[in-house]
């Protein structure tokens, strides 16, 4: 197993680390008192009002992506009441790209994790085989290419690109705290 993964996820899941922890705790109730809630439960739709950032500690834009089911949205993540931070796995790459099929083909070794059950799956294709802007038609040969998928969606404009100042190679993971929408991390192209 790729430990530097497993210690990201670790981290981001649980604190910066420092004890100056940007998300609300993990070991609470849900946060009845919070504006997007309404007994107990998150307003449908709803998303933080925040000046929108891509970047670390950052809120992105509600930003949309088309799968074959409909459209995927960042709101549709966002869990203000939950009773536990989760996160979100953000997994941006292409068909053409031998890091990113490695780590496709590697999925359910980090599900399996300890942390695994706090981690929702959102893999967002920013090319297809031929590295041009992908089409729904690229969605099922990708997600045969996945152990263990989950969310699936096409992104021919690389919108959550700008969270990696440098544009890195790819796979790019961006790492959201559900209930803050809030990047907790990123890397890109992993050994």
């Amino acid at each position: 197993m790729r430990r530097w993964l497993w210690i990201l996820f670790v981290a981001a899941c649980g604190g910066s680390g420092d004890g100056s922890s940007t998300t609300p705790p993990t070991d609470g109730g849900a946060d009845a008192s919070h504006p997007l809630c309404v007994d107990g439960r998150s307003v449908d739709g709803a998303y933080p009002k925040a000046n929108y950032e891509l970047a670390i500690l950052g809120t992105p834009p509600d930003v949309s992506f088309q799968s074959a089911e409909g459209t995927i949205s960042l709101h549709d993540y966002f869990e203000p009441c939950a009773t536990q931070s989760r996160l979100l796995v953000v997994r941006v790459g292409a068909s053409w790209c031998g890091t990113c099929r490695w780590h496709l083909k590697h999925t359910a070794d980090v599900k399996n994790l300890d942390v695994g059950k706090r981690l929702e799956w959102l893999d967002l294709v920013v090319a297809n085989r031929d590295n041009d802007p992908p089409t729904l038609d690229d969605l099922a040969p990708y997600r045969a290419l996945i152990d263990a998928p989950e969310k699936l969606a096409i992104d021919p404009g690389f919108q959550l690109g700008p969270v990696d100042p440098v544009r890195s190679p790819l796979p790019l993971f961006v790492l959201i705290d559900t209930r803050t929408m809030t990047v907790r991390n990123y890397l890109h192209d992993p050994d």
